[in-house]
């Protein structure tokens, strides 16, 4: 097993304007075994944020363990009216 994998994350809308500064995608290099929270967590993206998380396309919780080249999709709640 590797010591560190390759992840992205994508943040839409406001999503984006604490944890990325401001940059739709951003890619990292992560500890092996490190969960979307962990990740998350160190780009000051609170646990308690409303925010759907998504990987591989699939709706995932704050420990989802990460895999090599995973792309982690961060999308706000949605208003509407």
């Amino acid at each position: 097993m590797p010591e560190a994998i390759q992840v992205s994350l994508k943040f839409f809308a406001v999503a984006r304007r604490g944890a990325t500064g401001g940059s739709e995608v951003l890619a990292h290099s992560v500890p092996a075994g490190s969960t979307v929270g962990q990740v998350l967590a160190v780009l000051g993206v609170r646990h308690e944020a409303e925010v759907s998380l998504l990987v591989r396309g699939r709706v995932v919780g704050w420990d989802y363990a990460l895999q090599d080249g995973d792309e982690v999709v961060v999308i706000p709640p949605l208003a509407g009216g």
